[in-house]
């Protein structure tokens, strides 16, 4: 059975909110837990709380979609481009497999990996 993009795209979100709200609950656990034991007080405007943290879920739902869509398919693409052979040693090896491929030939591709400080 095919899904339409409609589906998938939605079926994604909701993937995306799950993981939103795996994210969001450490957080959350550890201010209750800071308010709740070692202040030993309760929240004065427990409503306004909920609302926030909705907000901040829809928030960061919508950035995590916002990345997949723009700017994880534009690093994969710089990787392609960085790592191809023809970039690496010119037009000279379109046409034929270079054999003797250095570390040292990716340099731009450790290069970028530094700029934006990849682990």
């Amino acid at each position: 059975m095919t899904r339409s993009k409609t589906q998938q795209g939605l079926l994604r979100l909701l993937f995306l909110v799950v993981d939103s709200v795996r994210d969001l609950a450490p957080i959350v656990a550890v201010v209750a837990f800071f308010q709740l034991v070692v202040l030993q007080q309760t929240t004065a405007n427990l409503g306004g709380i909920v609302v926030g943290l909705l907000f901040d879920l829809i928030g960061l739902t919508f950035f995590l979609v916002s990345l997949e869509q723009a700017l994880f398919p534009l690093g994969k693409l710089m990787v392609k481009q960085l790592t191809d052979l023809v970039f690496i040693h010119g037009a000279s090896a379109a046409g034929s497999i270079v054999e003797n491929v250095r570390r040292h030939d990716f340099f731009w591709v450790y290069l970028f990996a530094a700029a934006i400080k990849a682990d």
